[in-house]
């Protein structure tokens, strides 16, 4: 119920900062995405690191060959919604989710500086 209520407030205050400046909103949410990019990246390096480690018993059967990578599958839905490959992994579905926040920071910045009237970046943002 309490994330109900920061979800609701946070979005409100959000409503009312674009439309006092989109261009705020949108460098904003570039840096969150940007900070959610880089979480990604930290997962996958503390996944290689850690299981080797710590968890090699553990998940054993989940591993490949090498003892670093998780060959456990990706859920269907996760499969569906990102494009994934049929045998697409954990792994896998954690580099797409950082690469879908990587375009969406480049878009937000390419639209903050739009607003601002900078221009484009000229990157293209489709998936």
């Amino acid at each position: 119920m309490a994330s109900l209520a920061v979800q609701f407030v946070v979005g409100r205050w959000l409503a009312f900062a674009y439309f006092l400046s989109p261009r705020f909103v949108h460098r904003f949410l570039g840096h969150i995405n940007y900070d959610a990019a880089r979480s990604y990246e930290r997962i996958l390096q503390g996944m290689r690191f850690l299981i080797p480690l710590f968890f090699e018993r553990i998940l054993f059967p989940f591993l490949d060959s090498t003892g670093t990578q998780l060959t456990a599958r990706a859920a269907k839905v996760d499969r569906d919604f990102w494009s994934l490959k049929e045998d697409a992994t954990v792994t896998d579905l954690i580099t797409a989710l950082g690469s879908d926040s990587e375009k969406r920071r480049l878009l937000h910045h390419q639209l903050a500086d739009e607003n601002a009237g900078i221009g484009s970046l000229g990157t293209s943002i489709r998936r």
